[in-house]
């Protein structure tokens, strides 16, 4: 990630899960790492999203997984970049990116 956005800021979301807490990794200076306490799916950004998917798939049946993921792609793309931030933008995040930039997120 810290290669293919090389010009930018990476904040990189990540759970207590164990496997996840490594100090031995070097982490580049362009990738800023923000843990989510223990037990809390809520202040997770990918679940707010997953919850707008489940409403788009309610009633519907795909007899493949390539339809499905077509679908998902179809719809995901639909989306702007302010649905996105709506839905994944918490307090907690622009907390973390305050004070790395020169303004106020």
């Amino acid at each position: 990630m810290s290669k293919e956005y090389p010009n930018s800021t990476n904040l990189v979301i990540l759970d207590s899960c164990g496997g996840h807490i490594n100090q031995d990794i070097e982490i580049p200076k362009n990738i800023i790492l923000q843990y989510l306490p223990s037990c809390s799916p809520e202040l997770n950004p990918q679940e707010r999203i997953w919850e707008e998917l489940r409403k788009w798939l309610k009633g519907k049946t795909f007899y493949t997984l390539k339809s499905l993921r077509k679908f998902l792609k179809k719809e995901l793309n639909k989306m702007t970049k302010k649905q996105y931030q709506s839905l994944s933008f918490f307090t907690y995040i622009r907390e973390s990116l305050n004070g790395i930039f020169d303004f106020k997120i």
